[in-house]
């Protein structure tokens, strides 16, 4: 009895976290109607903050989550974003441009069985890429580029610094048109090539 009910509540561990994964996985790859960087009928670029906000209060209504909107200023910067909360997903934000538009959605990505080679069979190599330490975790982030579609997605590793098929993706941004220009000339990312080690001190 006892190793059946073990059973029972492994089986219900492994659905959930298999539903889960292919809710973000949506979300992440998109569907026909809506293909990134268009989430879950949100634009960037198109959708008003007005609009996001109409469809996160239906969304509430039906008890999927809640949502919150932040603005501020300081001396130097001023702020205007707002976030979608799941139960099982991590803060989903997106930035507010001063026109009252959406103008890029931040998913983090807590849970998903996607790795870099789904990203990059499904949308082809990247423009670019750039590569960090995490200083306190014994880890490392490769985030690829595809500024003239809209998408960014960081991966997480451990161990030897290296771009690999199987690194597990951790975050993805989705960003209007219009900053296209923004992602290619500030950031400075490297150009990609393809799966390797990573020389950190020379820079490739």
């Amino acid at each position: 009895m006892k190793s059946l009910l073990q059973f029972v509540l492994l089986s219900c561990i492994v659905l959930g976290c298999s539903s889960i994964s292919k809710s973000r996985e949506l979300d992440i790859l998109g569907t026909e109607s809506c293909t990134p960087p268009c989430w879950r009928g949100i634009t960037p670029g198109v959708t008003t903050a007005e609009e996001a906000i109409s469809l996160f209060k239906d969304w509430q209504s039906k008890n999927q989550g809640t949502w919150k909107r932040n603005t501020g200023t300081n001396n130097v910067i001023s702020w205007d974003y707002i976030c979608w909360i799941e139960k099982f997903f991590p803060e989903t934000c997106m930035d507010i441009d001063s026109n009252d538009v959406i103008s890029e959605i931040d998913l983090t990505i807590s849970f998903s069985f996607l790795r870099l080679r789904d990203i990059i069979e499904k949308y082809g190599n990247p423009d670019g890429y750039t590569s960090e330490l995490c200083v306190d975790c014994s880890g490392y982030g490769i985030t690829i580029y595809y500024p003239e579609n809209g998408l960014i997605f960081t991966f997480s590793g451990s161990g030897k610094i290296q771009i690999t098929p199987t690194l597990k993706i951790s975050r993805a941004v989705f960003f209007a048109s219009s900053n296209q220009k923004r992602v290619v000339d500030e950031i400075g990312y490297r150009p990609w090539t393809w799966y390797d080690v990573i020389d950190i001190q020379n820079n490739k």
